[in-house]
């Protein structure tokens, strides 16, 4: 009976318990009456906080080798799990390649092509693997243009070490638009970063954040290289770069004073205004936008049934800089507020001058806009909200199969 209780309980953590390496990193999923709860269903609660960390999206990382319980409550139901953390492991990792600095491995190169990141971990030369410095990496895999696999590179013995960085979850982006990727990187840290493809993902670290921005649509991989005191750490994040649906290049509509712009209009789709300096005219098939005076506004489009997506429209002022975009939650800019302050979006959205945002728990408007106007000049920052996890429908199994699994 005790083996078989898991089948009964209205509130389950997969996996149960949970066990993993320092350094490591484990997805957690939340099951209720079998079906599976998104991150934002349910909370977690570690009694010992120094042994393992709970990070956005129902990811665990080992800190430090120890036991610890963490309750996990949905709605009125909480259940309790155990969390048992080892030392790092010796033994390589399954399909990692373990060199000393200096060595070489001889790869299969028959239509093959390969990428190392970091690009200065290492080199293949003629189909040979060369381990040029200490750390660790990634080997890519292409044949052609496509790629083919990846293998995790460790060259000599670096030391491990799991820097917990406020990450943001999102990982689809449009282009033109400067991206909060990651903030308030710790004192004595020192970032290396970069992209696969080159040409498609631009990367910059100021001050203590890491922006990112998307140069044309596409898939890319965003890696970074963690030093510090305590060691080393590698990520690698794949990034997709959206397509803006107007086939733009970016993701804001310039107008001119006295030109105008038309576009066809879909039977389902309904468009309306908001904000100041364009005038709206439609009909039964296309929508006309004139540019009157200088001024922003925000071009709201509907579907029948799907969500509010908008689109800025400026017309006669200079945007300083590219559009900056903040991905909800958070709770402030980090930056104060310019000039003439204006919310153009979600009417539930307030930014006070300080920078501190407050909104509600899902925006109705994507992107709510930040205006900031100082004259003929005006600065955009984007609020979108981090899309919630898509969950697959599988057949629930029977029981008999379950317990055959087991």
């Amino acid at each position: 009976m005790i083996q078989i209780w898991w089948l009964l309980a209205a509130l389950q953590v997969v996996p149960d318990p949970v066990d993993l390496a320092v350094g490591d990193t484990v997805q957690l999923r939340v099951l209720q009456d079998g079906r599976v709860l998104s991150t934002r269903a349910w909370e977690g609660r570690l009694e010992q906080p120094n042994v393992v960390k709970l990070l956005p999206g129902g990811r665990i990382v080992g800190l430090q080798e120890g036991y610890v319980l963490m309750h996990v409550r949905a709605g009125k139901e909480e259940t309790v799990t155990l969390v048992r953390v080892s030392r790092t492991p010796e033994r390589p990792r399954r399909g990692e390649i373990r060199l000393n600095v200096g060595e070489d491995l001889e790869l299969p190169d028959a239509d093959r092509t390969y990428r190392i990141l970091p690009p200065d971990l290492g080199q293949v030369r003629n189909g040979v693997l060369h381990a040029l410095r200490e750390g660790w990496g990634l080997l890519l895999v292409f044949r052609g243009e496509r790629p083919a696999g990846l293998r995790r590179l460790r060259f000599g013995h670096p030391r491990r070490a799991t820097y917990v960085l406020p990450v943001t979850e999102a990982s689809r982006f449009f282009p033109g638009e400067d991206n909060l990727f990651l903030e308030h990187i710790p004192a004595g840290v020192h970032l290396r970063f970069g992209s696969l493809p080159e040409n498609r993902l631009h990367v910059q670290q100021e001050g203590d954040r890491l922006w990112l921005r998307c140069e044309r649509p596409g898939r890319a991989l965003l890696w970074l290289e963690i030093q510090g005191a305590e060691g080393t750490q590698f990520l690698a994040r794949p990034i997709r770069c959206l397509r803006v649906p107007s086939g733009r290049t970016t993701a804001v509509l310039h107008l001119g004073v006295g030109k105008r712009i038309t576009f066809p209009l879909p039977s389902a789709v309904r468009v309306r205004l908001q904000g100041e300096g364009v005038h709206l005219r439609r009909s039964d098939t296309h929508v006309e936008l004139v540019g009157e005076r200088p001024g922003v506004a925000l071009l709201l489009v509907q579907g029948r049934r799907g969500p509010v997506r908008a689109v800025p429209v400026v017309v006669g002022l200079k945007v300083e800089r590219p559009v900056q975009t903040y991905w909800l939650p958070r709770r402030e800019l980090g930056r104060a507020l310019k000039g003439e302050v204006r919310i153009l979006g979600d009417p539930r959205v307030r930014v006070a001058k300080n920078g501190q945002i407050q909104s509600p728990p899902r925006l109705r408007v994507q992107p709510t806009v930040v205006v900031e106007r100082e004259g003929s000049h005006v600065s955009l920052t984007f609020l979108r909200q981090i899309p919630a996890p898509v969950q697959k429908w599988r057949p629930r199994a029977s029981a008999r199969e379950r317990f055959q699994d087991r």
